[in-house]
């Protein structure tokens, strides 16, 4: 899988569960730490290696732009 597929995925699949549940606007601490957890799920299942874990940022639309 690549960066680019992974942020599809979370941006179709996680990230409107996320918008649904923030009260007050973008948290983004809460959207980071569900990208960092995605990414480990991704790692411990074996569909991303050591390195893309490692190294992948959390992508900008999950960041105070």
């Amino acid at each position: 899988m690549t960066h680019r597929e992974a942020k599809m995925s979370f941006v179709a699949e996680v990230l409107p569960v996320l918008i649904e549940r923030e009260e007050n606007g973008p948290d983004y601490p809460l959207r980071r730490e569900a990208w960092n957890t995605y990414v480990d799920m991704l790692h411990r299942s074996d569909i991303i290696t050591d390195f893309q874990a490692d190294n992948w940022c959390t992508p900008s639309v999950l960041e105070n732009e």
